[in-house]
């Protein structure tokens, strides 16, 4: 059945109407959400038919006719992309194109302030800002007055139509609104300059109206010779501006300087020749004698030269190019179907060169060993070859052993951790100001590699949503940020319509680069075999190839020809599995290269030494003690050399390390072997039940469920099929000794119990509650569960059969989650951190016994669930304030759709629904339409109105008010 037109446009009025006239910052702003769906749908049906467009709506068909297999709804998200597609000049919808990107800001303005997930409702400390609802409102103006009046050519309704000029003259300025967002820095940009020179003047001059801003700061660089600065903004009028700063100068310059940010052409997406405009005004309005004195510079060029040319040198990394590197395409996701860009760098470097961005952050994801960090290498190449930019790369390999004392919550908060980890020196490093402005403006590209593991290192010290957002407010001045990060696509969900945020996917080689890299890599000869082993290890996903698992094939025919009928088969292996193609495929590449080099050793021996780097010395061993190790335990291997830097070379050129020669070391060569080797020494100790320091260390890796290790782990029960249960009940015993017996620090202990419990309860499928605690008792073989401890993100348990002693969780979000029994004491000695419950009906007095030690929040929910009657009968008068003031507006109570009522948060075990139908039992909210065909909705009865209005407007509780809110405390508490 097709969708109507009709039907779209008065759903669109509708929702409009009820955003104006709502009165609830919060209903606005989901009401001009619906609104602005209803708006995209019947542009699409009016635009392609409303066949076709019932089709694209329902996720029948794409755009261009061809058909989907998955029929999936289309979200907010996926109409604004097919409302402003640009790509295909056959389905431009909206044109010219400066009037579409204004629909798509617009657009994208009420989907972002509109989501209902970024809004607590049941928080009443949460309102949402009054300046999103202005500016919503102020969209929705538009919006309204461009699909009436240009798209369907018709008179806006007249209910509609008394709003648009009050909203327009008195709810937002335009001009003050983008100005908020134009900070150009300058005396940031000066200080970074001339740090020790004293800044004479500071000032900031905007005035939207006559269209006049700039910034002005003059510094005295000796007695008495003062140079000054003047910062002019994007939104102005270039002659007015340069005619204000000219009268309002008093002051003799020995030299003054004009910068400019570089502008684009919202009409062409071509970029302005400003600083030429602001040459030709100043001469029509500045004498000689200021002429002669005056430079002018766009803010990047400015930046560039005195902020950051000097570091210029010390952030050309000398990176090794990737001598067989072949360039993978980069795709995007669009209604769920990857479609190919171009080549990776291709699109990056265009991405890096364009004028304006709209969206600062890309994400590029991938699996592992996909080529995310050789992706990263190669951009800083690219970046450093443009003239004027500079790369700085982060890597998640850098942080390894962070240990943050201060939370990350922006990109100079982790560059100040970059610096502080790898020790660099303060004359070699910038100072942030001048870190963030150079971001700002575009010199300075910034490559983050592994974000994903850097939240894994970091964890609770590691803030996401505020890090990204830190990004977005840098790219407001200028629009010239480029910050490219990599991460696994585990993590997807995590960056999924976060704000200015773009996502692109590496998926690996199609079989054509599989040849050009084959060509590039090994002989023709060579390229035979290798396509042999291709396909005995089956190894591409969905006809692409792990560029790991290649690089891995061209070692293993890289190296020569041997007898390797002597050496033991994968099954006798204790560490490797035949079912995983990866470990086949390294297993294979050892025997080769223990043939080769006549290594009287087998392959378990040679993963105890790549253990003995990746764990023991967390990821880098010096030549030294590499050399030491084999001399103590392969004692059989006879040196090539009685000099110490050559005494093992047949080590040395191991097709899995890698050697630096500045630091005389070496590391495991692919990051995700150095996660391979540790994830099977997890398995192999846990089989048989082996706990020692770095069993220990690793499960303390895990403990609160966000590591990568965990994920890998998780994947690979399903090949290392074992009794997690009784192996982890043995370990766990020996855990819990440890615990008890650590005195008063048995946190790490308790950190291991968790991790061990993450690795034993989790799997690819989520269970009941009952499931996983039934679990519990089978691996702590009581019901009595002694020194359970919990920290993260652990599952939702069921507490009504069990008891916990000496317990300990920490930062346990689920922990409002669990079932709890009503009658029985359930913790006992056991302390709890970070837990902070919404009020919950199931919690009570006889759960905590009093050895237990509470954090505050835990107790204050607690005392809440005692049912104190001062307590619940605040809680019970703001839930009437928050229904009874859904219909208020003005002085007077107009009535509402029940939809519009149901939107109103309200706390405590009693539900709104109940509270709604109590209400109307009573007669306080009158049932009934309103309107034909509009729905049932509630409005406050006569006789109640004085006393609603009395608390809503003056917090005054009046006697027919207080009956009701004792009537619910006896009927719902039973006080």
């Amino acid at each position: 059945m097709s969708l109507q037109t009709s039907d779209k446009i008065k759903d669109l009025n509708k929702w409009v109407l009820q955003a104006f006239e709502d009165s609830v910052l919060d209903d606005i702003l989901n009401n001009a959400r619906k609104a602005g769906e209803a708006l995209c749908k019947a542009v699409i049906l009016h635009h392609y038919n409303e066949i076709k467009g019932s089709k694209i709506i329902l996720g029948q068909e794409k755009i261009n006719g061809t058909a989907l297999r998955s029929e999936r709804q289309l979200d907010f998200s996926g109409l604004i992309d097919v409302v402003v597609h640009e790509q295909d000049e056959n389905y431009i919808i909206v044109k010219p194109k400066s009037v579409r990107n204004k629909i798509k800001n617009y657009l994208q303005t009420i989907r972002v302030h509109g989501n209902p997930a970024s809004h607590d409702i049941n928080n009443p400390n949460d309102s949402s800002n009054l300046a999103d609802v202005k500016f919503t409102k102020f969209a929705l103006v538009q919006l309204i007055s461009w699909f009436y009046k240009d798209f369907i050519t018709k008179p806006i309704p007249p209910r509609l139509l008394q709003y648009i000029g009050d909203i327009e003259s008195n709810y937002i300025d335009t001009e003050k609104e983008t100005s908020l967002y134009e900070d150009v820095r300058g005396l940031d940009i000066v200080k970074i300059q001339y740090p020790k020179q004293k800044v004479v003047l500071q000032a900031k001059v905007n005035d939207p109206q006559k269209k006049i801003s700039y910034e002005f700061v003059t510094v005295e660089v000796t007695n008495n010779l003062v140079i000054g600065y003047a910062f002019v903004k994007k939104n102005i009028s270039i002659s007015i501006t340069l005619q204000h700063f000219i009268d309002e100068l008093t002051l003799n310059l020995a030299n003054l300087t004009i910068c400019s940010p570089r502008v684009i052409s919202p009409d062409t997406g071509r970029e302005i020749n400003r600083i030429s405009s602001i040459q030709d005004k100043f001469k029509e309005v500045a004498n000689d004698s200021l002429l002669e004195i005056t430079n002018f510079f766009y803010i990047d060029d400015f930046v560039w030269q005195y902020c950051l040319s000097e570091y210029a040198k010390l952030l050309d990394l000398n990176l090794e190019n990737e001598q067989y590197f072949v360039d993978q395409e980069l795709f995007q996701l669009h209604n769920n179907q990857p479609i190919v860009l171009k080549p990776s760098l291709q699109y990056i470097e265009q991405i890096i060169n364009s004028p304006e961005k709209q969206e600062p952050v890309n994400i590029v994801v991938g699996r592992a060993g996909v080529g995310k960090t050789t992706f990263c290498e190669q951009v800083v190449s690219l970046v450093n070859g443009i003239d004027k930019k500079r790369a700085l790369l982060i890597s998640s390999t850098d942080l390894r052993n962070a240990n943050a004392d201060f939370t990350v919550k922006s990109l100079t908060d982790l560059y100040r951790l970059f610096i502080k980890v790898n020790e660099i020196d303060s004359t070699e490093a910038l100072e942030y100001n001048n870190f963030e402005i150079n971001i700002s403006c575009g010199n300075l590209v910034l490559i983050i590699d592994g974000l994903d593991e850097i939240e894994s290192i970091l964890k609770e010290k590691f803030d996401l949503d505020d890090f990204l957002k830190s990004a977005i407010s840098l790219n407001e001045a200028y629009k010239s940020c480029s910050i490219i990060i990599t991460s696994r696509d585990y993590h997807l969900d995590r960056y999924i319509q976060k704000d200015s945020v773009s996502i692109f996917f590496l998926l690996g080689f199609s079989n054509e680069l599989v040849d050009k890299y084959l060509a590039k890599r090994l002989s023709r000869q060579r390229v035979k075999d290798a396509q042999k082993y291709l396909s005995i290890f089956d190894i591409a996903d969905q006809s692409l190839h792990t560029p790991l698992y290649l690089s891995l094939i061209c070692d293993l025919v890289d190296r020569d020809e041997y007898d390797e009928d002597a050496l033991p088969d994968i099954s006798e292996s204790i560490y490797y599995y035949s079912k995983s193609k990866l470990d086949n495929l390294i297993y294979k590449l050892l025997q080769r290269e223990i043939g080769k080099q006549s290594l009287e050793i087998n392959c378990d021996d040679y993963f105890e030494l790549i253990v003995e780097i990746s764990i023991r010395h967390q990821g880098e061993i010096s030549k030294k003690d590499l050399n030491e190790y084999i001399t103590i335990f392969f004692p059989s291997i006879e040196p090539t050399s009685n000099i110490e830097s050559d005494k093992y070379t047949q080590f040395y050129i191991s097709p899995l390390l890698s050697y630096d020669r500045n630091r005389d070391t070496f590391k495991i060569k692919y990051d995700f072997v150095d996660l391979w080797a540790k994830v099977r020494f997890v398995l192999s100790n846990f089989e048989r039940e082996v706990l020692d320091g770095d069993l220990k260390r690793l499960l303390i890796e895990i403990y609160d469920g966000s590591s990568v290790l965990l994920e890998e782990l998780i994947e690979m029960k399903g090949i290392a099929q074992m009794d997690y249960i009784k192996h982890g009940g043995n370990i766990l015993q020996k855990l819990i000794k440890d615990c008890q017996e650590s005195g008063n620090k048995p946190i790490l202990a308790r950190k291991a119990i968790s991790g061990l419990l993450y690795l034993v309860l989790s799997d690819q499928n989520r269970k009941t509650k009952s499931s996983y605690s039934n679990e519990l008792v089978q691996l702590f073989r009581s019901n009595k569960l002694n020194c359970l401890s919990i920290f993260g993100q652990f599952f939702p348990l069921d507490f009504r059969e069990v008891q916990v002693y000496e317990g300990w969780f920490e930062q346990f979000h689920n922990f409002e989650k669990c079932e709890f029994p009503s009658d029985c004491t359930v913790f006992y000695y056991s302390t709890f951190k970070g837990i902070d419950p919404k009020f919950s009906a199931t919690l009570n007095s006889l759960l905590f016994d009093s050895t237990c030690s509470l954090n505050e929040e835990l107790r204050r929910a607690f005392d809440d669930s005692l049912s104190s009657a001062g307590n619940l009968s605040s809680q019970v008068r703001t839930n009437l304030y928050r229904i009874l003031k859904v219909g208020y507006r003005s002085g007077s109570f107009s009535w509402k759709s029940e939809s519009i009522y149901r939107m109103a948060p309200v706390k405590g075990h009693v539900s709104l629904e109940e509270y709604l139908r109590f209400l109307t039992l009573e007669g306080i909210l009158e049932k009934r339409s309103e309107r034909a065909g509009s729905g049932d909705g509630f409005i406050v009865a006569t006789n109640f109105k004085d006393a609603a209005k009395n608390l809503i407007a003056n917090n005054i509780v009046k006697p027919e008010l207080e009956t009701v809110i004792k009537k619910i405390l006896r009927d719902f508490h039973g006080l």
